[in-house]
């Protein structure tokens, strides 16, 4: 992580100690939204390994305080399996820590340096570099340059035994695009992934400002009426 990125999430964190917006979400409600699309994405592959499963596992890469589980597992979306959140802030990974004690009894958290990106650690308490079903990211990407991205992604859909979903801002016509966040756009990202190693789901319109896209190993894809596929 560049020391832009980190500076922008100490002040956030300094700013909003007790409030959504500590994570650089604008509210808890829109980050909310992000992680049922991410679920539902999860979910059009229920052939590979039902959300429900007991053994289903999941890297949250720039986890916060670890919101993503909870939207998982206590929003009615049955998740049921092993949650590893994984950030830069020491702050965030306190937090995380302090609630899965009471609320998130299948979670882990653990600090880990962006740089590099090339062995995320891996999510199974017996120390196993064992990979996890998904790495996921909602908003680690918004201080990044839009250059990096690509480059980032690939990495840690390498590292997933099925795939990558992440929420990314795109460009709109709302005035909060100076708001100096990293906007791409949709076809920028997908173009790094056209091949015949990955099958890609892209959703959008549930936010004027926001896509998600899942990039999964080919070899795990099922075939699904309704999905936008390149």
């Amino acid at each position: 992580m560049e020391q832009n990125e980190i500076d922008f999430y100490q002040e956030r964190i300094d700013k909003y100690p007790d409030d959504a917006r500590r994570f650089g979400w604008t509210a808890q409600t829109n980050q909310e939204i992000r992680f049922k699309i991410i679920a539902q994405v999860m979910q059009m592959r229920e052939d590979y390994r039902p959300l429900g499963s007991d053994d289903i596992s999941i890297t949250d890469f720039g986890c916060g305080d670890g919101s993503l589980f909870l939207t998982l597992a206590a929003r009615g979306l049955g998740f049921r399996g092993l949650y590893f959140g994984i950030d830069a802030m020491q702050e965030n990974i306190a937090l995380g820590q302090r609630l899965a004690v009471d609320t998130l009894p299948n979670a882990r958290f653990r600090w880990f340096s962006w740089d590099g990106l090339s062995k995320l650690p891996g999510p199974f308490a017996d120390g196993s570099n064992s990979k996890p079903d998904y790495i996921v990211e909602s908003g680690a990407f918004v201080k990044t340059p839009a250059t990096k991205i690509p480059g980032m992604v690939g990495r840690l859909v390498k590292q997933a035994k099925v795939g990558f979903i992440g929420n990314f801002l795109m460009p709109s016509t709302l005035d909060d695009d100076n708001d100096g966040l990293t906007r791409i756009k949709p076809k920028y990202l997908l173009r790094f992934f056209e091949n015949e190693f990955y099958a890609l789901i892209l959703l959008s319109n549930y936010m004027s400002h926001d896509f998600t896209l899942g990039i999964f190993h080919r070899d795990t894809m099922m075939e699904e009426e309704g999905l936008t596929k390149y």
